[in-house]
């Protein structure tokens, strides 16, 4: 099996300061393309980089975002506009040390595949593709750390009294184990003296030590924690395993009217800020650049934590991974199915589970199993869940936080606000113009999920032409009980129901405490405390609630 793509395969041309460059690259992820430094030119004088797909003639502006220099020969180019098509990032692969050698096998556009000129073929359709396959002699290069390559590809000597290289214009070029399909190299340059079968090329897990670079690849969906190569470079047999949870386009394709609001065609999203730890994509660099560590998103009933899930899912469908939506319920095997699905391809992929108190997920299972086996198949996994701050109190935190990192919703009144209000323009226009918008948070209240649900019932009444009730009749039907009964009875705030038909149910003594607290309001804080406290004396001593 081996990941390249033809498709993947780029030109990349390099114009300006009255000089050309050509070389090779790859499309690593959906808008970074891997070459070689020294095709880019001096820094000082940049000239302008265009790069052309899988043999195609459509010159695509590109930028290098980031080079190697130092004498490291690689450098990784971002395409000005994102391609209509996906494609899943790359996985690199780490060569062993010691001796021996590895298969790999590569295409680029050496100068010996350069055909005649003739009509409707010039220029660059002259330079067509050629696959180069070969060895990587482990033992070889000690001192240069580049990796020794031996090609079995070997292509005649150009004629011409210069003898110029045949091989130029492959440089960039990026090699693959032959096997297991990861990236191990890109080919940078030969030494003329060792002969016309052999070259030499940058290995790529040496450069995941500088931080910008791995942060470019974070940025763009690509895990750069490299898999071992074995000698060999045996394919692992597939297991049979179950299947179940969904990808996160069946999940949006299955929701019902109201729920279509948690997608932005229906109502955009607003970012907590490009700053703040829980914006979208901060939470997806977070998720490519920390390894084996999930994150834990906290936040209280209707604040974002399903559309925040879905958000980064976007960000992540648009680098190439693969998004599964755990659902909630009581299936024990939940933690197989998500083995099974990961597992099923080798493109990366995201698992997000929302209300993860819902699920029935062995966590040490999936810390100590799940995800080392997909690490052994060189499959990058990264899982996003999302609680609430009432369930995460009574939790085993030690152990959550042996596999999360926790990271809060945006939950200020001001972002609140911003947030009502955006969803009140967008879903209640015409009751929002009639009524005026400080009006309509009187009416919606500042929770983003209620003020939604609210907002639907006053602008079909409105519409209609039909009367506004009192506020709290607004609240009495639709949507609005039933996902207070289920917020309330997940953190044990409601009265529980009959244990046995004869005995009546009962709330509990904090609940009832609670509950007059709440009837108490508003007053002054010792008043409601005093009501509280009153109300809970009286619910242990057995007398009224």
């Amino acid at each position: 099996m081996t990941a390249l793509d033809t498709t993947r395969v780029a030109e990349v041309v390099v114009v300006g300061n009255g000089t050309s460059a050509y070389g090779s690259g790859y499309r690593i992820a959906h808008r970074l393309v891997l070459t070689v430094d020294h095709v880019l030119g001096d820094p000082a004088t940049p000239g302008t980089c265009t790069v052309r797909l899988g043999g195609g003639d459509t010159a695509l502006p590109a930028t290098p975002v980031w080079r190697g220099g130092e004498g490291r020969d690689l450098a990784l180019l971002r395409l000005d506009e994102a391609p209509e098509d996906t494609v899943p990032p790359v996985t690199f692969g780490a060569l062993p040390s010691g001796v021996g050698s590895v298969p790999f096998i590569g295409v680029g556009f050496p100068a010996f595949a350069t055909r005649p000129e003739e009509p409707g073929v010039r220029g660059l359709r002259r330079r067509s593709a050629k696959q180069v396959d070969g060895f990587v002699r482990l033992g070889s290069s000690l001192k240069s750390r580049l990796l020794d390559l031996s090609y079995s590809t070997t292509p005649p000597l150009l004629p011409g009294p210069k003898a110029p290289d045949p091989w130029k214009g492959l440089s960039g070029a990026a090699l693959f184990t032959r096997d297991s399909g990861l990236l191990i190299g890109v080919q940078a340059h030969r030494l003329p003296a060792a002969g016309i079968g052999g070259a030499e090329a940058e290995p790529v897990a040496d450069a995941l030590d500088d931080p910008d670079f791995c942060r470019r690849l974070a940025l763009g969906g690509v895990r750069y924690e490299p898999r071992p190569v074995a000698l060999g470079d045996a394919p692992t047999e597939p297991e049979q395993l179950l299947r179940a949870v969904i990808p996160q386009h069946e999940l949006i394709g299955g929701f019902g009217d109201f729920k279509k609001n948690l997608t932005p065609e229906h109502l955009p999203f607003v970012s907590p800020g490009a700053d703040h730890p829980a914006e979208p994509g901060n939470l997806f660099v977070r998720l490519v650049g920390t390894g084996d560590r999930g994150v834990l998103l906290v936040g209280a009933a209707g604040t974002g934590k399903t559309r925040a899930g879905i958000e980064v899912g976007r960000l992540a469908l648009d680098e190439g991974w693969r998004v599964l939506h755990v659902l909630p319920g009581e299936d024990g095997s939940v933690t197989e199915l998500i083995a099974e699905q990961v597992c099923a391809e080798q493109t990366p992929a995201l698992v997000v589970v929302d209300y993860f108190n819902e699920s029935q997920i062995d966590l040490p299972a999936l810390r100590h199993r799940v995800i080392p086996e997909a690490r052994r198949r060189g499959i990058p996994v990264a899982l996003l869940a999302s609680v609430r701050p009432g369930w995460l109190q009574k939790a085993n935190r030690g152990q959550l936080a042996e596999f999360f990192d926790e990271v809060e919703l945006r939950q200020d009144d001001d972002f609140q606000k911003q947030v009502v209000d955006h969803a009140l323009l967008s879903l209640a226009p015409n009751a929002t113009e009639r009524l005026g918008i400080g009006p309509m948070r009187e009416i919606c209240g500042h929770r983003p999920i209620v003020a939604l649900l609210v907002a639907r019932e006053v602008e079909r009444r409105v519409t209609s032409g039909l009367a506004l009730p009192e506020s709290t009749g607004l609240r009495e039907g639709g949507e609005i009980p039933r996902w207070l009964r289920s917020r309330l009875g997940e953190d044990e705030l409601a009265v529980a129901g009959r244990t046995h038909p004869f005995v009546p149910a009962r709330a509990s003594h904090a609940l009832v405490a609670a509950a007059a607290a709440t009837a108490a309001c508003p007053q002054a804080r010792e008043d409601v405390t005093a009501a509280a406290h009153a109300a809970l004396m009286a619910s242990v001593a057995g007398v009224g609630a």
